[in-house]
């Protein structure tokens, strides 16, 4: 069996569980040809097929846009069609909702299943942009059309029937995680190492953590917490920790390798995770960063917010606290510096709850044969 899968991008470092899904499903018998926008990171993801529209010749992408305008078609679905037709297509997966915009129209005109998998900000955001009316346009034809409509979190399933999709037709499929833990003892000092993970932009509420802060080490001085991630709101970040005087205390690592991300989350004592739901709906619609600490044994606390609480089961593999609620944060930090039994026990739920929830092996099989079926 073959997937066309369709992507805007192959592929961002923040999405690298996409990768592995393709490689694991490749590993027991499915093949995938690529097709996307553009082609990015690729030293870190590398694939045989990949059918990219603007990294085509010029001549070939004008063509396409000449074409597509005459016929009141897009240039990219016109472009990617040719190779579905010869490509021996069996079956058509869009990644991300508005990635099924042009994928359910390949599936159509070519009478191919089709697959929607949808992962966040394409149902908890785009349907309510007014900016975003195509694919608001288009969600009636993708719920119909799809065969399955995957996604990875209850939380995203609750809010996908809210807006019409058959509930008959949604399967949660938790992302398939394959991490090489690192092999390293954590500093054996009495310095309590927290870190935090993400895009410096609003919703991720870095800023939180950092208002935290001086409760905490009037508490507790000998805290470290570590930042790693870039983003337009890094330096706003930045100017916070030094007017409220925890500069000495806090570092920005700014972004690194997910291998060197895994070494410090193997060498902390915490990790913190304190995004919120913003304005325009954006959210965490799973966590996916709390499962991967979990598996290095580094329990987390993150905001009761979007489908972290999936992850996060309060006071057994984790500890829940309120959005914005940097009191919150502070008291959960310094119980958690103060009760080590606590700790601990968190550590090995966690670790125990994301091994299974998330485990490579039995994901794949899962969508092999959700695929297959």
């Amino acid at each position: 069996m073959k997937i066309a899968q369709i992507l805007d991008k192959f592929l961002p470092v923040t999405e690298s569980w996409i990768y592995s899904q393709i490689k694991g499903l490749e590993k027991i018998g499915f093949e995938s040809d690529i097709f996307c926008h553009k082609i990015i990171n690729t030293d870190s993801f590398s694939h045989k097929i990949v059918h990219s529209y603007k990294d085509a010749p010029k001549c070939k992408i004008n063509y396409y846009r000449a074409l597509g305008k005459l016929t009141k078609s897009d240039g990219a679905t016109l472009f990617w069609n040719k190779y579905i037709k010869k490509g021996n297509i069996d079956v058509v997966h869009s990644h991300f909702g508005w990635a099924a915009q042009k994928g359910i129209d390949l599936a159509i005109q070519n009478n191919l299943p089709h697959i929607t998998t949808f992962y966040g900000a394409d149902v908890t955001r785009d349907p309510f942009d007014p900016d975003k009316k195509d694919y608001q346009n288009k969600l009636p034809l993708i719920f119909d059309y799809s065969k399955i409509i995957l996604c990875t979190s209850n939380f995203l399933k609750i809010n996908l029937v809210k807006l019409g999709a058959p509930k008959d037709k949604i399967q949660v499929w938790r992302p398939a995680i394959k991490i090489d833990i690192p092999k390293v003892d954590k500093t054996n000092d009495d310095i309590f190492r927290i870190i935090s993970v993400g895009r410096f932009i609003d919703w991720k509420g870095q800023e939180f953590l950092i208002r935290a802060l001086p409760i905490v080490l009037k508490n507790y001085p000998k805290v470290e917490v570590n930042f790693i991630g870039a983003g337009p709101e890094l330096e706003r970040c930045k100017k916070l920790a030094r007017q409220l005087k925890v500069s000495q205390k806090v570092n920005f690592l700014g972004s690194m390798s997910h291998q060197d991300v895994l070494i410090y989350m193997k060498n902390s004592e915490l990790l913190v995770h304190s995004s919120i739901r913003s304005k325009d709906g954006r959210c965490d619609s799973l966590g996916v960063v709390l499962a991967e600490a979990a598996m290095c044994g580094t329990p987390g606390i993150a905001s009761n917010s979007g489908g972290m609480p999936e992850i996060i089961i309060h006071n057994k593999t984790g500890l829940l606290v309120e959005e914005k609620n940097y009191k919150d944060i502070a008291e959960k930090i310094l119980k958690l510096i103060e009760d080590k039994y606590l700790l601990n026990e968190l550590s090995k739920n966690a670790k125990i709850y994301s091994d299974t929830m998330f485990n490579y092996d039995n994901q794949i099989k899962k969508l092999f044969n959700i695929i297959k079926g």
